[in-house]
């Protein structure tokens, strides 16, 4: 999902991982080959912030900065393109 908006200056997406250290996020990405550089929360003090109440958790945020809407559970990729390409 990422690489089909990495040349579209108006989609960003920020990872982060909440209540791990550096080295168990790592080794995680690695086994799987992700290509992420997620951001740590290992107090998860961000989390507190959008009300993360289960994992993973999808925050979409307009231009504006305006959160447009918060998922909790896995989000179908088609799912996701409709809020981000409505959000354009």
């Amino acid at each position: 999902m990422v690489d089909e908006y990495k040349n579209d200056s108006n989609v960003a997406f920020i990872f982060v991982n909440i209540g791990e250290d550096k080295k168990t996020v790592e080794k995680f990405l690695n086994e799987r080959n992700y290509n992420i550089k997620p951001l740590l929360d290992e107090k998860a003090e961000v989390a507190g912030l959008y009300r993360v109440t289960g994992i993973p958790t999808t925050v979409i945020i307009d231009k504006e900065f305006n959160i447009e809407t918060i998922h909790v559970g896995f989000m179908e990729k088609r799912d996701l393109r409709n809020y981000i390409d409505a959000l354009k």
